[in-house]
């Protein structure tokens, strides 16, 4: 009987990059795109313009992986030369989120230009009425751990909440059904935790906002971990947003 014939690779993807204006961001991103790359996929991975020379040394495949430049506005209160979170002081993060909401335009542009199958972001809550409007899929991809998401996140804590703003005394016990009730937290460790559920992130818009309108327009969610360490943190997820995810970024 003849061998049956193995099945061959799918074909290379067209992929843009778009994170948070931060290296705290642009590192992992970049990380995950060289995974990608060394795949065989093709990258447009979207820095602001003098930021691209500290992570040129960090592209391990720049045959396939383009660094796509962008122009940050400036937004009144930002030195003339701030493009991410490390050219400031932790205080006017919110005014870098203006400036890179600023690009919303230039990203439109940009994206009919290179016309990728798919965008991977993760604070740009506006991105994915763009890509819907041009045909290119989107997914919001998380370079924080599934267990923090799911422990944190305020949709399994409604009837906690009950529209309100969690407290630090609401977080110290896990939400309804968390897959791990051991888990025990002090109030003075979440008190940044909660103050930032309420936090005006750039254009008057809640940082969790940002992340919850994004993950409800995007295709899917993307985390980076493993099914065997963060699994059951995922389905608990998984299971409260009734949207499919994905693990990247660590094989």
């Amino acid at each position: 009987m003849a061998a049956m014939e193995q099945a061959s690779p799918p074909p290379p993807v067209h992929i843009a990059i778009f994170p948070w204006f931060a290296m705290g961001h642009y590192t992992p991103f970049l990380h995950f795109s060289n995974k990608l790359a060394k795949r065989g996929h093709r990258i447009s991975f979207f820095v602001p313009r003098t930021t691209i020379s500290k992570l040129q040394h960090l592209n391990l495949h720049p045959h396939l992986i383009t660094f796509i430049p962008i122009t940050v506005p400036h937004v009144h209160g930002l030195p003339r030369d701030a493009e991410t979170t490390s050219d400031v002081p932790f205080s006017l993060f919110p005014l870098i989120a203006t400036a890179m909401d600023q690009t919303e335009n230039d990203i439109e542009l940009l994206l009919q230009e290179l016309n990728p199958q798919i965008v991977f972001f993760d604070f740009q809550h506006w991105l994915p009425n763009i890509t819907r409007k041009l045909g290119i899929k989107s997914m919001q991809y998380w370079i924080v751990y599934p267990f923090s998401l799911a422990y944190f996140d305020k949709g399994p804590r409604q009837r906690q909440s009950q529209g309100n703003d969690l407290t630090e005394s609401d977080l110290m016990k896990p939400p309804p059904g968390f897959p791990d009730s051991s888990v025990k937290l002090h109030a003075h460790e979440l008190r940044f935790v909660a103050s930032t559920m309420k936090w005006e992130f750039g254009s008057g818009v809640p940082i969790y906002d940002r992340f919850r309108i994004g993950r409800e327009l995007a295709d899917a969610i993307g985390f980076k971990g493993c099914r065997e360490i963060d699994g059951r943190y995922t389905d608990f997820f998984e299971n409260f947003l009734k949207l499919g995810y994905i693990f990247l970024g660590q094989n």
